[in-house]
């Protein structure tokens, strides 16, 4: 019999790690992880991804001739596959650390991302449209839960919400910002380009 309700959510896909004290009693914050690099790589794959995002409904309806339907059911495909991801994460991640750390699933998870992106600026097979939006995506549902862990390890109170804010104002405007460059990109460049420049993130 179950020792009492039933969660509706499952716990934090990587809980970070509790807070330690030095002797003298003082939080001790060792196992930090600097700001710095972790808003670069925040901004990297949220404009990649957001890149991917606003550029693939394109690319599918120019180089492969979708219908809204069709584009439509890539997308609806693309959200469940990120819900289906991000519940899964928290099991997958724990498995993973058992053979690799965080900082090796969070490198392998946006590696992943690039190599799905590329085929499809190299092949006008659909598979690749098909492969590369669920690799895409669920590898992204597994990269922000080990980000999210850093950015939470080692800080507390007033630093942790600075941290958070500064999160929040690096990966809004990078995913944002695609919005505005995919279009002249097309035209210059052609729609495949969205593919090529989309593994920067």
């Amino acid at each position: 019999m179950s020792s009492g309700p039933r969660r509706p959510f499952p716990p934090a896909s990587v809980a970070p790690p509790p807070a330690r004290t030095s002797s003298d009693g003082h939080e001790d914050t060792s196992g930090r992880c600097p700001l710095a690099p972790l808003l670069l790589v925040s901004l990297l794959a949220s404009f990649g991804t957001g890149l991917f995002w606003h550029g693939l409904g394109f690319i599918a309806e120019t180089v492969h001739g979708f219908s809204p339907a069709r584009n439509l059911a890539l997308f609806a495909a693309m959200g469940g596959a990120y819900v289906l991801g991000a519940f899964s994460a928290g099991p997958l991640i724990r498995r993973l650390e058992r053979r690799a750390s965080p900082r090796s699933v969070l490198l392998g998870s946006l590696l992943l991302q690039a190599l799905a992106c590329t085929p499809v600026a190299m092949d006008d097979g659909q598979w690749t449209l098909w492969t590369a939006a669920l690799v895409v995506t669920v590898a992204s549902s597994i990269t922000w839960p080990v980000v999210e862990s850093y950015l939470a390890a080692g800080r507390h109170g007033a630093e942790m919400r600075r941290a958070i804010a500064a999160f929040n104002f690096t990966w809004m405007p990078a995913v944002a910002a695609p919005m505005f460059i995919v279009g002249p990109f097309m035209d210059r460049l052609g729609a495949d380009s969205i593919a090529m420049m989309a593994p920067i993130g």
